[in-house]
């Protein structure tokens, strides 16, 4: 989908953004085991898999870049299918964490919706970037009733919004310049960033 010459710096900002995706997944788990609560699972989770898909993809776009061959090309496209899952079945599950929590809805009921993450089609890069923007669209919304409640931290709300903003400039390449593409990542990443200095700071998440 993208141009040969674009694989070094896509390369460089998934491995970046694994980076940051797989350290907010630490410090999420490290937060839920100080203070025990469903939000900092559902965080920790997610970027477990954003982090882990990231890191798999940047690794091959490297790999095909260095060494260009078919075979490798082919693995890369299933790399693309399989991170483009977990991006959904990720995106989903921090939904589901987001809304339980601002509309107190019991964990035992996300299993049943957690389930059907990887019945999603993998077939259009277009359609899961719209799906993801869609569910972090979710997320945010929650977060801003949370917000409303004073029990949810502005720069979390903002971390939120950059991701959403990322894979809304993600979809945009499809019709428009395809730097539209490596913009997105550099957005996702800031709101990876921030997400994680948050997280850092030993604040909470919801």
């Amino acid at each position: 989908m993208l141009p040969f010459y674009y694989l070094p710096a896509i390369s460089a900002l998934d491995l970046l953004s694994s980076a940051v995706a797989l350290a907010v997944a630490y410090a999420a788990y490290k937060y839920n085991r100080l203070v025990s609560g469903s939000v900092p699972a559902f965080v920790g989770i997610s970027f477990s898999l954003l982090g882990m898909g990231l890191l798999l993809q940047g690794s091959l776009a490297a790999a095909l870049f260095l060494s260009p061959s078919v075979e490798g090309a082919r693995l890369f496209i299933i790399s693309s299918y399989l991170y483009l899952s977990l991006q959904v079945a990720s995106y989903l599950i921090l939904a589901v964490g987001y809304v339980g929590a601002a509309y107190s809805v019991e964990p035992a009921l996300a299993a049943p919706i957690l389930r059907r993450a990887l019945e999603v089609s993998r077939d259009f890069f277009d359609f899961v970037q719209l799906l993801s923007a869609v569910l972090l669209a979710l997320v945010v919304f929650s977060a801003i009733q949370l917000r409303a409640r004073g029990s949810f931290s502005s720069l979390v709300l903002g971390a939120f919004i950059l991701i959403l903003l990322g894979h809304v400039f993600m979809l945009a390449s499809a019709v428009g310049p395809l730097y539209f593409y490596a913009l997105g990542s550099v957005v996702r990443f800031a709101g990876f960033a921030l997400l994680l200095a948050f997280l850092v700071r030993g604040r909470h998440i919801a």
